[in-house]
């Protein structure tokens, strides 16, 4: 019977480690296959009852072997071999996590530290409930993997409630499983049984709310980050729109804003900033940058990582240039989900220099015609139609008039594009007041004519409202200078444009301002794997001459502090307060579980019997009965009479039982003192049965026994003086 009650509190133990194994992928980004930790999880159960070794040793070998072997398969599957970096999984797995862009890269080293963490948790599970010790233990940890999968996949919402439903059930099996297998022990007693129960009932507690606390408050995108350390130097209260400071760029005189070597090759964007919202007033930057360190995505398998040094000269601003899709960079960076700029957490300053890795997608109009848009991006969006307001239908109209009859998202952007840049419906006056409020976007498509701010603008929103993930781009366009080591970022390049993010290609620039230099093709032709070469068409820009100074015309947005929101806060705040009452109960329950073993332990027979007999006694002191060390037993019983009524039966027994156990000639015997820790277990039942549950509950967390005069000094054989310590009387008075 003992080892099928082991068997069954294995599987079970192991059953939850499984269930949090099979939500790992909200950790990652694609491919990652849960089944790498499912499977060892598993096994590791399996080892734990096949395993006949009865020493130490020999049960946790094979246990280390399985997490070092199911770490070692994780790794070739995801890298292709084994890698060296084995050995720097269990150090730089989690952080590698940490420091990158959420969802984290399915790397090899990643990937293997999960399973790793996943394996190790379900060991160790799997043997404690093997030993049937610790059974109070059983539970921490599959909670505390699932808490640490939650915090690396914040943006993936709580723990689903199938899998809550699935760790409750097991859970309350592994709490009966524990109690039948611990009081199975020759060696275990009913107060080591109960002693374990409302430490384990409070784990349980635990396994069913904290998950709840940490997801439910925060929502979908403002969940606490172990990412996210917020700082003020990076928080910025109020900021002007980059796409309304293009006039203040361009009304500079010629200067060189950043360089960058090698040279560039061709024509090519470098971003400051894309914009992904819009409130009615101005497009901005995303609202939710996080800290990722210097990993900004996946190396790539096949293509090669171009290599860049940028130098700063007049560029005195908190984001960095940057091109194509960014891997790597030398700064401690900030980054929204979308990737839409690399925020720093102050300013560069002139002379700053960072290195860049990145890869420069390719693709052609025909790839992209058969090509989906990046759904994820699309959902991470902002909605533009609370910033729209009423003009919101209009637009929408409009631009599935424009859209009808397209056939693939590719063939929509463009047609949008070549609308607003078709020479004769619309022109582009550089003249034109600056701005994009939707007031002034509502009269643009309506006398047809505006600056390229307003083109720009209102493609983004046009695109966005036939379903398109669409952003706008302000930076400056790189252009190859002959015999030169590098290329210059000039102030009067500075243009924006247009982006829509496409499936396993990235963002795709499109260009809809009315030029005589623009392609019938909008988006940019970019460079083939072989070589070829492409044609990037920069948007017309406005020289220095035409520029007007903005500084009392450009909008203002206001954006939000970044900060944890309050429903963050009140959920944290609850969950320390969990945490704190769950630490304060454990205590108290503790320090009398301690104080019941020393009077058991104790040397002498007729002090077990007395500790009996108080322990009793102070049961009914922590619901509020009165005692003092001065008081004779059969008072001690009155006093609790006072509190619990007809519930002191046992406790009259016990109080006569350690009389005649201190008193008489004749010690007691061992069976005395088994039958009065008997007589108060009894005791014990009656009062909660006479009491209800939850004055019990409440009596078992009081300190009024802990904090009160000391009803016995029988913790040691002998007192300080080496006399024996305070007897009773047959007359029920103590004596000394």
């Amino acid at each position: 019977m003992t080892r099928r009650l082991r068997t069954l509190l294995v599987i079970a133990a192991t059953l939850n480690v499984v269930a949090v194994a099979s939500i790992t992928s909200r950790v990652f980004d694609a491919p990652y296959q849960p089944i790498y930790a499912i499977v060892p999880a598993a096994l590791a159960g399996l080892v734990a009852i096949v395993n006949p070794s009865t020493r130490l040793l020999g049960r946790l070998a094979p246990q280390v072997a399985l997490c070092i072997g199911a770490t070692a398969v994780a790794m070739r599957a995801r890298h292709g071999d084994l890698s060296k970096e084995l050995v720097q999984v269990p150090f730089r797995g989690i952080s590698e996590i940490v420091s990158a862009q959420w969802p984290a890269p399915s790397d090899a080293l990643s990937v293997a530290a999960i399973v790793l963490a996943v394996v190790s948790t379900a060991a160790l599970v799997a043997e404690l409930a093997w030993a049937r010790r610790y059974a109070a233990l059983l539970l921490g940890p599959p909670v505390s993997l699932l808490l640490l999968v939650l915090l690396l996949a914040p943006r993936s919402g709580p723990a689903p409630l199938p899998l809550l439903v699935l760790m409750t059930a097991c859970s309350a099996l592994v709490l009966r499983l524990a109690s039948l297998a611990t009081n199975d022990r020759q060696h275990a007693t009913n107060v080591t049984e109960r002693g374990s129960h409302a430490l384990v009932v409070s784990v349980a507690a635990l396994i069913a709310l904290l998950p709840v606390a940490v997801g439910a408050p925060f929502g979908d995108s403002d969940r606490f980050d172990l990412r996210d350390r917020s700082d003020t130097a990076a928080s910025i209260a109020e900021e002007i729109s980059p796409l309304a400071r293009l006039e203040e760029f361009r009304s500079r005189p010629r200067e060189a804003l950043f360089d960058v070597s090698p040279r560039v090759a061709t024509d090519e964007r470098w971003r400051f900033v894309a914009l992904t919202r819009y409130d009615g007033q101005a497009w901005m930057p995303s609202d939710d940058f996080r800290s990722v360190g210097s990993t900004l995505g996946e190396r790539p398998t096949r293509s090669s990582l171009l290599q860049y040094q940028v130098h700063i000269d007049s560029y005195l601003e908190s984001w960095a240039p940057f091109t194509g899709r960014p891997i790597e960079s030398s700064l401690d960076l900030r980054i929204d989900t979308t990737g839409s700029g690399l925020r720093l957490n102050d300013r560069l300053s002139r002379d700053d220099q960072y290195e860049l890795a990145l890869t420069q997608p390719t693709w052609t109009p025909e790839q992209l015609r058969i090509t989906p848009v990046d759904e994820a991006v699309l959902s991470e969006l902002p909605p533009v139609v609370e910033g729209l307001g009423a003009d919101a239908e209009t637009f929408r109209s409009l631009a599935t008039e424009i859209t009808q009859d397209t056939n693939n998202p590719y063939d929509r952007a463009t047609r949008l594009a070549n609308y607003l840049a078709e020479v004769g419906r619309f022109r582009h006056v550089e003249s034109a007041p600056t701005g994009h409020r939707r007031a002034q976007l509502r009269t643009f498509l309506t006398n047809k004519q505006g600056r390229d701010e307003q083109f720009v603008a209102t493609y983004a929103l046009l695109a966005r409202l036939v379903d398109l993930p669409a952003r706008v781009s302000v930076g400056v366009v790189m252009t190859p200078t002959v015999g030169a080591d590098g290329s210059t970022g000039w102030s009067t390049d500075v243009v924006a444009w247009p982006e829509i993010a496409f499936e396993d290609v990235g963002w795709v620039a499109f260009d809809p301002i009315p030029s005589t230099l623009a392609a019938e093709d909008a988006p940019a032709q970019q460079e083939n794997t072989d070589g070829a070469a492409r044609r990037v068409v920069p948007p017309p820009t406005t020289t220095a001459q035409d520029a007007q100074s903005t500084t009392s015309q450009v909008p203002v947005a206001t954006a939000r502090l970044r900060s944890l929101s309050v429903a963050a806060r009140l959920g944290i705040a609850g969950v320390l307060l969990l945490l704190a009452a769950l630490a304060y109960a454990i205590s108290i329950l503790m320090l009398k579980r301690n104080r019941r073993r020393r009077r058991q332990q104790v040397g002498r027979v007729d002090a077990q019997v007395t500790g009996a007999f108080l322990t009793g006694v102070e049961r009914a002191v922590d619901l509020g009965a009165e005692s003092s060390p001065s008081l004779t037993n059969r008072e001690l019983v009155e006093r609790s009479r006072d509190v619990v009524g007809g519930a002191v039966g046992s406790l009259e027994e016990l109080a006569a039982l350690a009389t005649r156990a201190v008193f008489d000639d004749e010690p007691p015997s061992d069976r005395v003192a088994e039958a009065a820790w008997a007589d108060s277990d009894r005791s014990a039942r009656e009062l909660q049965t006479s009491v209800g549950l939850v004055r019990w509950v409440r009596g078992r967390l009081s300190l009024r026994s802990l904090r009160g005069e000391r009803l016995d000094e029988v913790e040691s054989p002998l007192d300080a003086d080496g006399d024996q310590p305070a007897a009773v009387d047959p007359s029920g008075d103590r004596v000394g």
